[in-house]
């Protein structure tokens, strides 16, 4: 019996576990080739830029904060300053940054209407 086992167990057994991470010996991963070839974008000066804040929830989830109306940018800035305010914001920092983008976005659309 051992004979017909034998071609399955060619290697000899290791005590080190197994595991998925390659070597430092093996060097991080090439890169793909689109992200070597990626020419470095300029930043635009232009004031429509867009700022990559998006509506974090709702109907309006993933929608631009230039796209969105003014009645979700109030209601999300309401929130997540109330969120910030009772300590209750998972990501500080992160709902921080939103609602001044938010804020700052309504500031601009008020100031474009006069």
């Amino acid at each position: 019996m051992d004979d017909f086992l034998e071609p399955f167990h060619s290697e000899p057994f290791t005590s080190e576990p197994f595991t998925s991470e390659p070597s430092p010996a093996d060097g991080p991963p090439p890169a793909p080739a689109a992200a070597q070839a990626a020419p470095a974008v300029a930043q635009s000066t232009d004031a429509s830029a867009r700022s990559g804040h998006v509506i974090p929830g709702g109907n309006a989830k993933n929608t631009p904060i230039e796209e969105a109306s003014d009645r979700d940018l109030r209601y999300w800035v309401d929130r997540l300053d109330k969120g910030l305010a009772e300590g209750t914001s998972r990501s500080a920092e992160r709902d921080g940054a939103l609602a001044r983008a938010m804020s700052a976005e309504l500031a601009q659309r008020a100031e474009a209407a006069q």
